[in-house]
């Protein structure tokens, strides 16, 4: 099928059983997120192989934090290790032309902030702010604050845009593909939004809801404006930064932490080509 003129993300060959593994994977591997015991779970014994514990003087304080780090890390290998079939020039994980994913990235995280402006002034719900980072675990200590911010702002953006537009949408996309670009795109990305609202909507903040659906619109957008994943990958992790770093400046976000806000959306970039280089060592093919 040729690719349509408003995309740049070419429909892949890809089989109706590819396509359905993809989608269950993708949906099995969104339900185990949303505990925190399974990154409880998946962590301490991680962490205990390399010989790290409660009771040691610089990590003890800051295990929660350690354990969901490592966690989200074990998760992105698990994760390519399931797209392994798949190469990183199909998934789109390239930067070039670099001006046009990165000047996409950027808008979109620019327009997703003056959203969510928009919303929280119109909805009564206040944003992101100092006392919130507090209840997230900022301003412990510093070790704390950078792993929070590693989890938040690179490795989360990397594996949620590898699991929700590189995993569950490709899947619904190719496997829609037969009904022509407009229904399988807008299909896909509806349904990819309504899985990314439901791991970040907070019970206790339903207006939060449409939000989110809005957040993983625009991600699929951006994916299909400019055929590279590195794009959303660059629209997300900016985004979270800017929502660290604004009540951060004169907050509890120590000042080594608000350095890696500043380099995180580079660093995720990173990551991500570091993912693509892993994926296709492992024997990605169409």
């Amino acid at each position: 099928m040729p690719t349509p003129t408003w995309s740049r993300l070419p429909f892949a060959a890809w089989t109706l059983r590819r396509c359905v593994i993809g989608v269950v994977v993708a949906v099995l591997l969104i339900m185990l997120s949303i505990p925190s015991t399974v990154t409880s779970y998946l962590g301490e014994p991680l962490l205990s192989i390399l010989g790290v514990s409660y009771d040691d003087d610089l990590y003890g304080p800051c295990m929660g934090v350690l354990e969901k780090s490592i966690s989200l890390l074990f998760a992105l290998g698990v994760l390519v290790w399931v797209l392994r079939p798949i190469s990183s020039r199909v998934l789109g994980i390239a930067l070039q032309p670099w001006q046009r994913v990165l000047g996409i990235g950027v808008a979109g995280a620019v327009l997703l902030n003056v959203i969510v402006e928009v919303w929280t002034r119109a909805t009564g719900n206040s944003g992101v702010d100092a006392g919130q980072l507090r209840q997230l675990g900022f301003g412990s200590a510093s070790l704390n604050d950078l792993l929070l911010v590693i989890a938040i702002a690179i490795v989360g953006p990397v594996f949620e845009e590898f699991l929700f537009r590189g995993l569950l949408y490709r899947s619904l996309r190719e496997s829609l593909r037969r009904f022509g670009p407009p229904l399988a795109v807008g299909v896909a990305g509806l349904v990819s939004a309504l899985f990314f609202a439901g791991i970040h909507g907070d019970p206790t903040q339903v207006a939060l809801f449409p939000m989110y659906i809005v957040y993983g619109l625009v991600s699929v957008a951006v994916y299909e404006l400019t055929g590279s994943l590195v794009a959303p990958v660059v629209m997300h992790a900016a985004s979270n930064a800017w929502a660290l770093a604004a009540p951060g400046l004169n907050g509890p976000v120590s000042t080594p932490a608000m350095i890696l806000v500043v380099l995180a959306p580079v660093i995720a970039v990173l990551l991500t080509l570091l993912s693509a280089r892993m994926l296709d060592l492992v024997g990605g093919d169409r």
